[in-house]
């Protein structure tokens, strides 16, 4: 599918706003053709008074939301477009175009809006970006308002930007609870278009989407960058991502072979635990094989800035031709400690071009000859030993 029109959209699921001007000269043109607004009513199977509420655009409920806009539900647009054919003798396809150029906004039935929609929303490789963030750090289910949920502000201002891009002016907040990772909230009409169209599901064990396999390389780049993005972990010499969801990394596995020739592992778990309900959680993964690196990077990559910088230090120490000596890993620990204050070994393994596991040994070395000195542990679970220069 190319482009994705209004009237693709799920048409009991989405309301939409006119354009004020031409929603009245729309409806007058065809309440005048055919004998007056109660005609209209009576072949929409309407009720007289909320069909001139729709013609008007507004109702009034109480002096708090008096001239409230109305919304028009899609599936109603949709009789009066074949009306509007039918009486004035035009291609209803024609009459559809021309809505579709006209309209102010849509939304779900109770969710905040898009506004200045993009339409026909044209298919992208962002699209797909955005499916696969919400599968991977996203949730939603019919009735609440969807969420994308991730620490990095540089992945949300990227989502949030990928949304205005494909979609229009949506209503999209981020929010900040103490102690809690940020949200990214934006209209539920999105969700349901894209589960309409692709048939995406944002919650539970679905698996790898069938629509993947039929995507242009580009798309699906997008899609799995997307998912390394949030699920990824750069290792010593590897790249891992995981997930709950078994089938989804299967499928991952296999089309990263069929069209990147990128070879991966065998599916992996680590120790199952049990969660505060008594469940058990049983994380899946698998691992980016070293030489297969670079056409990793070369063709899916990062948008998190630490991913994408580890990234990098996993190319140079390929293409590395010897190990530092132990005068020059010293030398740049110390001048690291100096400019940044408390770091952990992989934060220094990133700029030495060697292994996290392999420096770890140099600075018990620098510890015990009273150069640094142990800082505590990042925050968080499982955080990293930090150290510092040690001050004599």
């Amino acid at each position: 599918m190319a482009s994705i029109h209004l009237w693709d959209f799920p048409e009991e699921s989405i309301f939409v706003c006119l354009k004020d001007d031409f929603r009245k000269r729309f409806f007058n043109e065809l309440t005048d053709k055919i004998g007056g607004q109660r005609e209209l009513a009576r072949r929409t199977d309407m009720f007289w008074g909320t069909m001139w509420k729709m013609i008007h655009g507004k109702r009034y409920r109480n002096k708090n939301k008096r001239n409230e806009a109305v919304r028009l539900r899609l599936s109603f647009l949709k009789k009066v477009c074949s009306i509007y054919s039918e009486v004035f003798n035009i291609n209803e396809t024609d009459v559809m175009k021309r809505v579709e150029k006209n309209i102010f906004s849509y939304s779900a039935h109770s969710g905040t809006e898009v506004f200045n929609p993009i339409l026909p929303i044209k298919q992208s490789p962002k699209i797909f970006r955005i499916i696969g963030h919400m599968m991977a750090d996203g949730t939603w289910i019919a009735g609440c308002g969807p969420k994308y949920i991730n620490s990095d502000s540089e992945l949300r201002k990227c989502f949030i930007r990928d949304l205005k891009e494909v979609f229009g002016n949506a209503e999209i907040k981020e929010v900040f609870y103490k102690g809690r990772t940020p949200i990214v909230t934006f209209p539920s009409a999105i969700v349901y278009v894209l589960n309409r169209v692709y048939g995406t599901k944002f919650s539970g064990i679905v698996g790898l989407p069938r629509f993947v396999d039929k995507l242009t390389k580009k798309e699906k780049a997008c899609f799995f960058q997307a998912i390394f993005d949030d699920e990824g972990y750069i290792g010593d010499s590897n790249i891992q991502v995981c997930s709950l969801d078994k089938e989804l990394l299967l499928g991952m596995k296999a089309l990263l072979l069929k069209d990147f020739n990128i070879e991966t592992s065998s599916i992996s778990h680590y120790i199952d635990y049990k969660r505060v309900d008594g469940s058990i959680s049983r994380v899946f993964y698998f691992n980016v094989f070293s030489k297969s690196i670079e056409k990793f990077s070369k063709y899916i990559g990062f948008q998190h800035s630490k991913k994408a910088e580890g990234l990098s230090w996993l190319l140079a120490r390929q293409k590395r031709k010897k190990i530092p000596s132990a005068g020059k890993i010293r030398k740049i620990v110390i001048a690291e400690l100096k400019k940044n204050g408390a770091m952990s070994a992989p934060q220094l393994a990133v700029k030495i071009i060697i292994t996290a596991r392999n420096l770890r040994k140099h600075l018990r070395r620098f510890e015990n000859a009273g150069i640094i000195e142990k800082a505590g542990k990042k925050k968080g679970k499982g955080g990293a030993l930090l150290w510092k220069l040690k001050i004599v």
